[in-house]
């Protein structure tokens, strides 16, 4: 393997010189600032480091037990490990191969690797200390607290109640909006880091091909998206009594276990790496082109719109939906199905208005989504999708037709220089 090859590859066997660039990146991500001459008083909040961002947006869109879910993942995953080779060039978002125990992971050469150690991710032992993760991400400002101990003295901190319900005198006017005031045990303002972080790991490895937890294969092999659907997250959708995603966060714990909670620990992209690496290998099984067509591959939900509401915490998030809170909060259109409640969320928001930038006013079906990145599982290097005809503006700079042409999407790699 090579350090630099952009292939997203199981932790068990990533060098411990990578392992440690991934989490020096991401403690950098949280001393590097969005909106950064912004203010914690501003609304939408302003100065919120890399890392609070991707709770802020995880809380501040809930896209689960919808058509969105696998997609919208994706792209947020794409986009933390875009962050990280902001910080580090060489680095890729590695897997947890959630067939294996994360903290006795042989590693192909006769030893073992636990990555719940004080060197990577932190405790996840719930008899130790409360759950507390502790190190390197207490001193690194990942959260304040231990358990036990009294509240920090400003109440600087995010508490857990979500979703997010803020204040709106005029409810078509967001300059009125404001976050509501902090009583006693409500603090909402997202650039503050919560008072706790904790983990409560079952026992052994993971239970994979019990009850709810279906087998890799039972998934890389179902017959179409409905079935991967069903497998990955069909107890959240109400489509089946199965579920591997829900079963890894619950096996993991801790915060882990809350999916409001959930993106406050780094051990989350670690998961969904390994998820949509088990829907890159769906989507690669040979015979199956149309599961890389934007057109085909969602299947009978390729044309599913949005419904609901941010407030109640369950959204339904349809293919067609923007993908937000990148997309920005007026993208949606009666046409993609209105969700209501959204929360404004910068840089995506005034005044930077990055929701403008080429790129981010995209829906599930973009082809920079449908595209899966590189795994070890899965590598690649050219592909070809039939029945389009015209590129988005994410897809090339400038507009480029072929009139119902078969095209080639090339995935090249950036190696470093020796």
């Amino acid at each position: 393997m090579a350090l630099g090859d952009g292939i997203r590859r199981n932790l068990a066997t990533v060098s411990k010189e990578e392992r440690d660039l991934f989490i020096d990146a991401v403690k950098q991500l949280n001393q590097i600032f969005y909106s950064p001459t912004g203010s914690r008083t501003d609304f939408p909040g302003g100065h919120v480091s890399f890392w609070f961002k991707q709770d802020e947006i995880h809380q501040s869109s809930h896209v689960h037990g919808c058509p969105a879910f696998l997609p919208w993942h994706r792209e947020l995953c794409n986009r933390f490990e875009a962050l990280l080779r902001s910080v580090h060039p060489q680095l890729s978002l590695h897997y947890w191969d959630w067939n294996l125990d994360p903290s006795n992971m042989p590693d192909g050469e006769g030893g073992v690797i636990n990555l719940f150690d004080s060197d990577f991710m932190g405790n996840a032992d719930g008899n130790v200390n409360e759950g507390s993760v502790g190190e390197p991400l207490l001193s690194a400002g990942f959260y304040l607290l231990n358990p036990s101990d009294p509240d920090p003295a400003d109440g600087k901190f995010r508490d857990d109640i979500s979703p997010v319900q803020i204040n709106k005198p005029n409810p078509n006017d967001p300059s009125t909006w404001s976050y509501p005031p902090p009583p006693a045990g409500q603090h909402y303002n997202p650039p503050g880091p919560p008072k706790t972080l904790t983990r409560s790991k079952q026992p052994g490895p993971p239970p994979v091909g019990v009850g709810a937890w279906p087998k890799d294969s039972d998934l890389i092999n179902a017959n179409t998206w409905e079935d991967f659907r069903d497998l990955m997250y069909g107890d959240e959708q109400g489509t089946s009594q199965t579920g591997a995603h829900g079963a890894a966060h619950g096996y993991i714990g801790g915060n882990l276990g809350d999916p409001h909670l959930s993106f406050r620990d780094p051990f989350v992209f670690l998961l969904h790496s390994n998820i949509d690496r088990l829907c890159a290998m769906w989507q690669r099984q040979p015979g199956h082109p149309e599961r890389l067509d934007p057109a085909q591959v969602y299947h009978t939900e390729e044309n599913s719109t949005g419904s609901g509401d941010v407030d109640s915490g369950d959204p339904r998030w349809g293919i067609l939906s923007p993908l937000e809170p990148w997309a920005g909060f007026t993208a949606q259109t009666a046409a993609t199905g209105i969700i209501t409640n959204l929360l404004p969320i910068r840089p995506w928001f005034a005044p930077e208005n990055e929701q403008n930038l080429p790129g981010n006013n995209k829906n599930s079906r973009d082809i920079s989504v449908v595209i899966p990145p590189s795994y070890d599982t899965a590598p690649h290097s050219s592909y070809i999708v039939a029945d389009q005809d015209t590129f988005s503006s994410s897809q090339a700079a400038v507009n480029l037709t072929f009139s119902q042409a078969f095209y080639e999407v090339y995935v090249f790699v950036w190696r470093e220089a020796l």
